[in-house]
């Protein structure tokens, strides 16, 4: 969910930010047609103290889908433009 602030510009949670640009080696729509191609789905949510990253996926694909999981969270890019936005606020 979206927040109005800094002077009126639409401000994202970090997570999603984060979450939603992709790797260091594929883009957030490669990520997503990988995601897509298993007919699985990826939810995130944070909130105050914690994170959740839950996987909907047949069990037979996990062993496909995991890497990107673990891709996302320990490779996940920020354009530096959007991340100094985040820091300021």
């Amino acid at each position: 969910m979206p927040v109005t602030g800094l002077k009126n510009k639409t401000w994202w949670p970090p997570y999603k930010l984060l979450l939603r640009n992709g790797t260091s080696n594929k883009t957030a729509f490669q990520i997503n047609e990988h995601f897509e191609y298993y007919g699985s789905y990826l939810n995130r949510a944070c909130y105050n103290e914690t994170s959740t990253i839950t996987l909907h996926c047949l069990t037979k694909h996990i062993n496909e889908l995991l890497p990107a999981v673990k891709e996302l969270i320990t490779d996940s890019v920020m354009p530096e433009d959007e991340l100094a936005l985040t820091n300021r606020i």
